[in-house]
């Protein structure tokens, strides 16, 4: 199949990088143009979908920023003792969460990856850390990695999505 329009370029990604991921063989001309073809399906998801599209990614991560902000004010509270909460999601929705979070590198997360929100207390204040892949991500709002709760607070307060919004944002034919 020749490659016309940009998605088909995402459809030869998630190709290449299925075979690739998965051990099999990739032809040479596939090799030479792996990480070239990898960067591009990224931007074309990180524009197609979300760059200029708040609503969009609002609809895609409003849901977990909610449950990850109240298992956290749970967790304070002392309503809870869990110390660890999980989603599973797929590559785009990874994509998405460090979109939302202003850490996103462009770079396509690889198979198996992981990004974490870890909620630390030191010296009596609630701090944030982020985590790819063992790597702590280090953003504008953070000299060490750390994030003071209420500056995280005030980063994800954008894309919350109430169960409301959703159901009157469903209502809008152009998203």
């Amino acid at each position: 199949k020749n490659v016309d329009e940009l998605p088909d370029i995402t459809d030869l990604w998630e190709e290449v990088y299925f075979l690739e991921s998965h051990g099999f063989e990739l032809p040479e001309i596939f090799r030479l143009a792996y990480e070239d073809i990898k960067k591009m399906a990224s931007e074309i998801v990180e524009y197609r979908y979300f760059e200029f599209r708040p609503l969009q990614l609002k609809l895609a991560i409003g849901f977990l920023l909610n449950d990850l902000d109240n298992a956290i004010n749970n967790y304070i509270s002392g309503n809870i003792d869990s110390s660890l909460y999980l989603h599973s999601a797929h590559d785009t929705t990874l994509i998405a969460i460090m979109m939302g979070l202003g850490c996103y590198d462009g770079v396509w997360p690889e198979v198996s990856s992981y990004f974490a929100v870890e909620l630390h207390s030191i010296d009596d204040e609630w701090l944030i850390r982020f985590v790819y892949n063992d790597t702590p991500i280090i953003i504008e709002e953070s000299s060490n990695g750390f994030i003071p709760l209420h500056k995280f607070k005030s980063l994800i307060k954008k894309n919350l999505l109430e169960n409301t919004d959703f159901h009157d944002v469903c209502s809008i034919e152009d998203i």
